[in-house]
């Protein structure tokens, strides 16, 4: 974006906001001086600032072509500096900036594009549009420019200067609104989905990591008899203290639990089951026998060898 940035978003918000109407445009009298004078080219091309039109000077039969107010502005200021090189940045200030629209290098470089196939198209054949690089453009000094000013009286100078302030825009305006809109738009769409992805992967990432947390580690605590002793460590729980572990094998020396080589207790211990005493932790001791030729693993409690 070039220009004064921020007075530039202020100018665009405001038109999007208030759908244009009533908002007073800066250069806008700059160009209504000028509606009053036509521009004749090579006596070929009859341009009329007032009426955003390009008309044959020939054939005055012919349909006059309308021409939107970006490149009757971008026209009309080449025009003025004829022979001139018309930097860039003088460019989006006097025809996108002062208006409130976004200037950029590709909005320039298709607007002069257009106009030159537009002026080809009737019948100028020689270049009329040179490009300085990397500085900006200029309308070549060969070619011919004639100045007509319209002979109006009084009183119809004053009834067309007062229709001419209500319909200055010609319908080419709301377009250009409209362009505006939908870059901002655009832009805002590309916002809020960039927010929804970020969104989505901070929950995805939350989600992996409960899960993960979730799952329990075997970790060996002991030996009770012939019982390989393992206890179930979840990482959302707080680790278990040895004093802690001790408490759970003199438990189980206590049951005398009996074990096969493919037989070990497990040791679980759960926060979900809610205790009638706040701020404890469950324990849920079973003996695991291992069947290995069909790769499972059957637990149940020990209780049911003795009553506790």
């Amino acid at each position: 974006m070039h220009g004064t940035t921020f007075y530039t978003l202020i100018i665009t918000a405001m038109k999007l906001f208030t759908g244009n109407r009533g908002m007073p445009l800066v250069g806008v009298n700059e160009v209504n001086m000028l509606d009053d004078i036509s521009y004749k080219i090579n006596d070929l091309i009859l341009f009329t600032p007032g009426t955003s039109a390009l008309s044959f000077v020939k054939q005055p039969d012919i349909e006059p072509i309308l021409i939107s107010n970006i490149t009757k502005r971008l026209l009309l200021l080449l025009i003025t500096h004829q022979g001139e090189v018309v930097s860039r940045n003088l460019l989006f200030q006097k025809v996108w900036d002062n208006y409130g629209l976004i200037s950029s290098d590709s909005n320039l470089n298709q607007c002069v594009s257009k106009l030159r196939r537009l002026i080809k198209s009737m019948g100028l054949d020689e270049e009329f549009i040179t490009t300085a690089p990397k500085m900006g453009f200029m309308l070549r000094s060969e070619i011919q420019i004639e100045t007509e000013k319209h002979e109006q009286d009084e009183n119809n100078s004053q009834q067309d200067a007062s229709i001419t302030e209500r319909t200055h825009s010609p319908p080419i305006q709301p377009i250009e609104t409209f362009s505006v809109q939908k870059e901002v738009s655009g832009r805002r769409r590309k916002w809020l989905l960039l927010i929804y992805i970020v969104v989505a992967f901070a929950i995805l990432i939350a989600t992996l990591s409960i899960y993960y947390l979730s799952i329990s580690k075997e970790i060996y605590i002991g030996k009770v008899g012939e019982c390989k002793t393992f206890i179930a460590d979840n990482s959302l729980y707080s680790p278990i203290t040895e004093d802690a572990r001790n408490n759970i094998l003199e438990f189980l020396k206590a049951k005398e639990v009996n074990c096969k080589p493919d037989d070990y207790i497990l040791v679980n211990r759960s926060n979900r089951v809610s205790s009638y005493i706040s701020d404890i932790s469950r324990i849920f001791v079973v003996k695991c026998k291992i069947l290995r030729e069909n790769k499972i693993e059957i637990c149940e409690s020990i209780t049911n060898e003795r009553s506790l």
